[in-house]
């Protein structure tokens, strides 16, 4: 379990909130608020079989324009294989369901904004490759059902990579 804190460094337009009513205010490059996440990972194996389980919990707060994005949940669950070869590195092929919530966001700590909230449910499949402490993987999300912003926005399937290096 960990948590952690996001602070407002991205660019916010503010007259872009102006039209929130009608279109979504998701595609601002900050939120210009400090917010806090909370996240929980779980993993249980039986020899190369497994299932990993990840919950995280994004708490926002407003900001100086007195806009507060909606809290958001993000949950998965995967079940994976490990290929070991070689004695040198593994495979992981995997595959589950990933699952994401955010409440509405609210104005003037008051008023509620239409075209917010909402969720969306995809399919995962993907692989994870490592090698002593390096990993890389990518996983493909197909949306399987969605009701963003009321219905005023719509999500496509994505294509996510990850690079995990320790030091």
């Amino acid at each position: 379990m960990s948590a952690g804190i996001k602070a407002p460094t991205g660019k916010y337009e503010p007259a872009a909130r102006l039209a929130a009513q009608e279109n979504p205010n998701n595609f601002q490059l900050g939120t210009a608020s400090t917010d806090f996440t909370l996240n929980a990972a779980y993993d249980v194996r039986l020899n190369d079989l497994g299932m990993n389980i990840n919950v995280n919990y994004k708490i926002n707060t407003e900001n100086k324009y007195e806009y507060r994005y909606g809290n958001k949940l993000t949950t998965n669950a995967l079940i994976y294989y490990k290929f070991r070869l070689f004695h040198k590195f593994t495979i992981s092929p995997n595959a589950g369901v990933l699952y994401e919530t955010a409440a509405k966001d609210i104005e003037n700590n008051k008023y509620e904004i239409d075209a917010s909230g909402g969720y969306s449910t995809s399919l995962v499949t993907g692989f994870e490759f490592a090698m002593n402490k390096f990993s890389m993987g990518a996983n493909y999300q197909s949306l399987i059902s969605q009701e963003l912003a009321n219905n005023r926005a719509k999500a496509g399937n994505r294509l996510m990579l990850h690079v995990s290096v320790p030091f």
